[in-house]
């Protein structure tokens, strides 16, 4: 599996971006995944533990602070993507 992380400077912001290669979402949860206690894989998390609110804690942040965010998921993985205001 590969994580690639990118920053770039695009005219009045920047995107930042994470994407995982290796780790497929299935389409039909995309749309859940920043849902409050939603896990994709429940036999997975089972072992690994966590409680599901990684992603409604980082969207809740996001959303305070008015910052866009989005979400790709395609056959190599998932890419995460922020877009940070620029200097004005």
């Amino acid at each position: 599996m590969n994580i690639n992380i990118d920053l770039v400077e695009e005219q009045d912001q920047y995107v930042f971006s994470i994407e995982n290669e290796g780790a497929h979402i299935p389409d039909e949860d995309v749309k859940n995944i920043f849902k409050e206690f939603y896990r994709v894989d429940k036999l997975r998390n089972k072992k690994t533990g966590g409680n599901g609110l990684g992603l409604v804690i980082v969207k809740v942040i996001l959303e305070a602070h008015h910052i866009q965010y989005d979400i790709e998921n395609n056959k190599k993985g998932v890419k995460f993507t922020i877009y940070l205001p620029g200097n004005e």
